[in-house]
């Protein structure tokens, strides 16, 4: 969606802010000393970008495609209300109204929402899949040199009410995160790093889950979580015992408990370094394309094989060919420099 005759630079990132913090369109003429018609223009184009870095993957069902679909998926009710997903007032409707400004939604605190029952977990993940399903199909017929402002208010709503129903999953979910993170607490691994992981398996099982199956949310993220901590652990044990001098008994007498924190930043800088190395023996293209679906990087989501193919103009197929290339690449550089390498590969 980029225009190479329009850059966007300090200045027009002000006056995008000034005006989404409504200040009129004719006072933001005066102050940048522009005409009407071009800060109209910055804010436009300013808003398709923003647009077009949504995260607007979806797990796609056939009720999506469905002339009532709207009516049976998108239907507020009482309980949306309580929970924020709706704007107050607006339970009754038929429809999840989709015009609300993100600022008029009511959330209540986290710790007062409770888990999600089976009933519940269908519903949320239906909406936020179909709203997900509609802005994507908006912003793919958007025209990116001339963008239409109400077509953008419609994409960016229809994203805003998704994030909330995500939010509120995440936070259905997180009793059952620390409850499973309880079980693995050990030598190896402590309850606040179980947690914090347990909450990035959380994070990528709500985009990954296919509610059409029939399964259980939470039967589904208790066995992707299980999953990872299985090889997390043993992994960890494995590093660890590289380091250890004499048996074990001199190890655990020898350690300065004062240090742990310095020891696992190091550790991480260290992997993070390797990782850096890594990226570098790739080219442009196979170096994003990893970054995009390994979610490297403090910002970086990880993103589907289509959500990659959509944003760089590819098939799915192409960036599936792409990807096992590189990864081929970098597991013969790891094995050759002696670094640890992932078995594991992202979900398609």
């Amino acid at each position: 969606m980029t225009d190479p005759a329009f850059e966007i630079n300090e200045t027009d990132l002000k006056i995008y802010r000034e005006f989404r913090r409504n200040v009129p369109v004719d006072v933001l003429a005066r102050e940048f000393n522009r005409t009407a018609d071009d800060i109209r223009r910055v804010v436009r184009r300013i808003r398709a970008e923003r647009i077009d870095g949504f995260a607007l993957g979806f797990i796609e069902n056939m009720e999506f495609y469905r002339s009532d679909a709207d009516e049976n998926i998108l239907c507020a009710t009482e309980k949306d209300e309580r929970d924020g997903l709706v704007p107050v007032g607006k339970a009754k409707s038929n429809i999840l109204p989709c015009s609300a400004s993100p600022s008029s939604w009511q959330m209540v605190g986290f710790e007062n929402i409770p888990m999600l029952n089976a009933a519940e977990e269908l519903q949320m993940f239906r909406k936020m899949n179909f709203l997900k399903y509609k802005a994507a199909t908006l912003r793919n017929d958007l025209d990116s040199n001339h963008p239409d402002d109400v077509v953008m208010s419609r994409i960016e709503s229809l994203y805003d009410q998704a994030v909330a129903i995500k939010k509120r999953i995440v936070v259905g979910s997180l009793r059952l995160i620390i409850s499973i993170a309880k079980r693995y607490v050990g030598v190896y691994s402590d309850l606040i790093d179980l947690i914090s992981d347990g909450n990035l398996i959380l994070l990528q099982a709500v985009e990954k889950f296919d509610y059409g199956r029939g399964n259980r949310f939470s039967t589904y993220l208790t066995w992707a979580i299980t999953h990872h901590f299985g090889r997390k652990i043993p992994s960890e044990k494995k590093y660890r015992d590289r380091f250890l001098v004499g048996d074990d008994v001199f190890w655990d007498s020898a350690v300065d408990n004062r240090s742990d924190g310095f020891t696992e930043e190091r550790l991480q800088q260290e992997r993070e370094t390797q990782v850096e190395q890594l990226l570098q023996e790739l080219d442009e293209r196979e170096k994003n394309i990893i970054v995009k679906r390994f979610g490297i990087g403090p910002s970086q989501e990880v993103q589907t094989l289509n959500e990659v193919g959509i944003e760089l103009g590819v098939s799915k197929e192409r960036v599936h060919q792409i990807e096992a290339r590189a990864l081929q690449k970098l597991r013969k550089v790891a094995k050759e420099r002696r670094f640890d390498f992932p078995e594991a590969e992202p979900e398609t």
